[in-house]
């Protein structure tokens, strides 16, 4: 598996996230002293496996 690209959304549905490089098993939020408000979040995941493309898509909500 080949995960292409892995991106998360505000509820404006702005960028908080996003990163195209990823080594397969390992997705690091590099935090840089930032912290996330409590909310709903939403990501996308794009990944190939024999040359086949997959995406994925759901939510998450942080609550503090």
């Amino acid at each position: 598996m080949t995960t292409v690209s892995f991106s998360v959304y505000n509820r404006w549905g702005s960028v908080v996230y996003t990163n195209n490089h990823i080594a397969p098993g390992r997705i690091v939020w590099p935090t840089n002293n930032r912290t996330l408000t409590a909310g709903v979040y939403v990501y996308q995941l794009t990944y190939m496996i024999a040359n086949q493309i997959f995406h994925i898509s759901g939510d998450i909500t942080i609550i503090k």
